[in-house]
């Protein structure tokens, strides 16, 4: 379980802390749900999310791939302005990030799926967002960590596929 950061101005404290907690949670060997369960979460109450997760695009629509807190309508088009742009968006309390998708020299080509974090922000965010860049670039950063720490739970998975079928 991740330690329980407060919401603060601090971004480089809080970068510092989802950093430690994300690399200890990757040395824990956990599967790619058992990562998202474990550190999602705390990374939401860490941004000033009251809901939010992870969602992909599944035969042209989204779908939450891991959701925390109330299930509410998703802002499909916010996610796709989003993710279309490769830029984070922010309208009606919603805040969208891109995840990336790196494709690696080991993997055959295929079509990268679209994901993004989605974050319903509190009030007190919703106004802090508006007025500071620096705390965009802690969820963008955020986002970033994210998809690296999930791009290497996929390549290790992988990998262990590909011991298994050789053995």
């Amino acid at each position: 379980m991740l330690t329980k950061p407060s919401v603060s101005n601090d971004s480089g404290a809080a970068d510092a802390l989802f950093t430690s907690e994300v690399l200890k949670t990757l040395d824990s060997d956990f599967s790619r749900d058992g990562f998202l369960d474990s550190v999602l979460p705390e990374l939401l109450r860490s941004l000033g999310g009251e809901l939010g997760g992870l969602v992909i695009q599944q035969s042209g629509a989204w779908n939450r791939e891991i959701w925390v807190g109330e299930e509410s309508l998703i802002p499909e088009l916010l996610i796709g302005e989003a993710v279309d742009r490769g830029t984070t968006q922010i309208a009606d309390g919603w805040c969208v990030v891109p995840l990336a998708t790196p494709r690696t020299n080991d993997v055959p080509l295929t079509e990268p799926t679209a994901s993004a974090l989605v974050i319903r922000m509190t009030d007190g965010e919703q106004e802090t967002l508006r007025r500071s860049q620096q705390r965009t670039n802690q969820l963008k950063n955020a986002a970033r960590m994210l998809a690296s720490a999930l791009q290497r739970i996929e390549t290790r998975d992988r990998h262990l596929r590909r011991i298994e079928q050789l053995t």
